[in-house]
């Protein structure tokens, strides 16, 4: 069976476009995001947040690092089948109400992990610490803002690899929460 979204058909071999009753449809890899560094600040001790106020997150393509991202790339922020003319700005991967449109009800997405894309950069900041206080306040963001919105979504841990002792006490922290499924070690790979 064919759907449309927008002029482009959809297939998908064995896929009726309606609601499975047999089989469970999971994206393994989403990534959500903040807008910006401020929605992180409520999170971070004090110490980090006059550092992050003072500074920026200081992770690749926040302007700290001179590395080039492809989340930059306008062109890479229209959803599929939109037209650019009317495309409002807003991103799947920082919109939770687009997410849900356009990805999971569209596609009766029976969950989602969420992996995150954020703190990517985390474990090669010079600042083990620092590293692993934006993985936690990113973690407590995603819970508050994306987690207790959908019980659809699940939670990868971000964690920082470069403070091995720090990533077990965030795993200790959160890792019995019913939502956290899994742990994503972001080693800055762009």
């Amino acid at each position: 069976m064919a759907t449309t979204v927008g002029a482009r058909p959809i297939t998908a071999p064995g896929w009726s476009g309606q609601p499975g009753t047999d089989r469970m449809l999971i994206d393994c890899d989403v990534h959500q995001s903040i807008k910006k560094p401020d929605d992180l600040f409520p999170y971070l001790p004090r110490v980090y947040r006059e550092q992050a106020i003072e500074q920026g997150l200081r992770l690749p393509g926040s302007g700290y690092f001179n590395v080039a991202r492809n989340a930059a790339r306008t062109d890479l922020a229209v959803a599929d089948g939109c037209d650019p003319a009317k495309h409002d700005g807003r991103q799947r991967g920082d919109d939770y109400d687009l997410l849900r449109e356009q990805h999971l009800d569209l596609w009766h997405v029976d969950h989602a992990l969420l992996t995150g894309s954020s703190v990517y950069g985390a474990s090669i900041l010079p600042d083990p610490d620092f590293a692993a206080a934006l993985c936690r306040a990113f973690n407590d963001w995603t819970l508050e803002h994306w987690i207790a919105r959908d019980e659809r979504l699940l939670l990868a841990l971000a964690v920082s690899t470069s403070d091995p002792r720090l990533a077990v006490q965030e795993i200790d922290r959160l890792g019995a929460h019913p939502k956290v499924k899994a742990t994503a070690m972001p080693c800055a790979s762009w």
